[in-house]
């Protein structure tokens, strides 16, 4: 898996609250929001945990990126970054693809073995493409 660190980005929430401070500590998943030819655009995304802490290493085959518009698999198209502290997981597509169209959503999934724990399930995210 090639895990690159990238730059400044906007976090826009899917869940809307009292500041975004507050929130990007707040367990759930993220749109990861830049800004390119004077349009802002969905890139990925940002999973942060709360009590799950994410393994050492991560194998591709412990996470799934559909495009729901298309049902197409994006895994092999996405960056992923995992921060120090294995609570926050960035999904980001790799430098030279295009961002996510309109009208869109994205399903993650991430088996249980790609946790510390070792939960015995799958953790599956919905998430839009348009910026919130």
């Amino acid at each position: 898996m090639n895990l690159k660190p990238f730059g400044v980005v906007f976090l826009v929430l899917l869940i809307s609250s009292t500041s975004a401070v507050c929130q990007r500590s707040k367990a759930g998943i993220y749109q990861l929001i830049e800004r390119s030819s004077g349009r802002a655009a969905c890139w990925g995304f940002v999973v942060q945990l709360r009590e799950l802490t994410f393994a050492d290493s991560l194998s591709v085959r412990q996470i799934s990126i559909v495009d729901a518009k298309h049902n197409r698999d994006l895994t092999d198209m996405m960056d992923v970054v995992l921060d120090r502290r294995h609570k926050v997981l960035t999904l980001r597509f790799k430098l030279g693809k295009d961002g996510f169209g309109s009208g869109n959503s994205i399903e993650v999934t991430i088996d249980g073995s790609a946790f510390t724990d070792s939960p015995r399930q799958k953790f599956t995210w919905s998430i839009p493409t348009d910026p919130l």
